[in-house]
């Protein structure tokens, strides 16, 4: 019975025919990362923009091998530890004060942390970020080439991290199109190396509206015919960004290992497209506060947060990206939005 809806639901979803050949042909274990990297992309890494958005379009993500440097990664992993001690977690990984053993440490909107809260506008990926709004403007004439953040989520997993079943993050409500494009760029600092998590991407299933967890609901985590597994089965080298157009079905495999190598830091940040419609998207309704460990209040709204990157300069010397700060595009609880009820911090703890 599972099989056979297995087959019945997968045969309702856009998959490419080539991703089932790239999932055949992924490397083993232990293969160098480039090649790897470049199996993930079609058998070479793609080098230009046009290459990259017709890719994207395709099959719904763009792997970014080591985008960040080594430097940058180092930098960002301090900050990241040293933001999660702020914000109340134990330096024992794996374990908040005062709460249950857990296996994950999460952040909402660290936007007050130095480097990992600069991401948002880190230029090599705000520049591909562009470059793929730009391709959707051509497939639809309403859209534009201007964007703004919707949410940055930061967590820490360590070994026995139970996943995420299969979900999409296209914030909509009721699900009805994908003319506007919304994507979110996974960021791995140390890469995927198949321990703790594996990220599975389901290659052109944004091209179906589907319910958020509808996947999910029937298979957890199952391996799905055509799908892709970046880890165990597609090593990514340290520093590697995984853009995806949110509504990509995807999740997050749990994993054996990880007890030797440390925990698998990982960010996602989320940015949705603007139009000449002014249709306008759901926000977000809430960030984490140094010092508080509970990250379900809601301390501050959309335009908070965005106010907050604002000041630390994010925009850009001459503000040339403020407007990947424009809360504006966003409805809160009080006006009636474009994409219907606001879900105030609706937006999981996933990848």
């Amino acid at each position: 019975m599972h099989t056979r809806r297995l087959r019945h639901v997968a045969s309702h979803i856009a998959v490419p025919a080539a991703a089932a050949a790239e999932a055949a042909a992924a490397p083993p274990a232990g293969a160098a990362d480039d090649d790897a990297a470049a199996a993930a992309t079609g058998g070479e890494l793609r080098g230009t923009e046009s290459d990259d958005a017709a890719a994207f379009q395709a099959d719904g993500y763009l792997v970014c091998p080591g985008l960040l440097s080594g430097e940058h990664v180092a930098a960002l992993t301090a900050d990241f530890d040293d933001y999660m001690r702020q914000a109340g977690f134990s330096e024992r990984h794996g374990t908040e004060d005062n709460f249950e053993e857990s296996s994950t440490e999460r952040l909402t909107q660290p936007t007050q942390s130095p480097v990992l809260g600069a991401l948002p506008t880190y230029r090599p990926l705000v520049d591909r970020i562009a470059a793929l709004m730009a391709a959707n403007c051509r497939a639809n004439p309403d859209a534009l080439p201007t964007f703004s953040l919707h949410h940055q989520h930061a967590l820490r997993a360590v070994p026995g991290d139970t996943g995420s079943d299969w979900h999409h993050d296209y914030e909509q409500y009721p699900q009805r199109d994908r003319d506007l494009l919304m994507c979110h760029a996974f960021v791995y600092p140390h890469g995927l190396k198949g321990e703790i998590g594996d990220l599975i991407v389901l290659p052109g299933s944004h091209k179906t509206v589907l319910g958020r967890d509808t996947i999910g609901s029937l298979f957890q985590q199952a391996e799905l015919p055509g799908a892709l597994s970046f880890g165990s089965g597609i090593p990514l080298p340290n520093g590697s960004v995984v853009i995806v157009n949110s509504a990509l079905v995807h999740g997050r495999r749990a994993m054996p290992g990880g007890e030797r190598s440390g925990p698998r830091y990982f960010s996602d940040i989320s940015y949705c497209q603007h139009s000449r419609s002014r249709q306008l998207w759901p926000s977000y309704q809430m960030f984490h506060k140094p010092g508080g460990r509970d990250d379900t209040a809601a301390i501050g709204g959309h335009a908070d947060f965005c106010k907050l990157h604002l000041a630390a300069g994010r925009g850009g010397e001459n503000g040339e990206l403020d407007y990947v700060f424009d809360a504006s595009w966003f409805y809160s609880s009080d006006t009636e939005g474009s994409n219907g009820p606001e879900v105030a911090g609706d937006s999981p703890w996933r990848d």
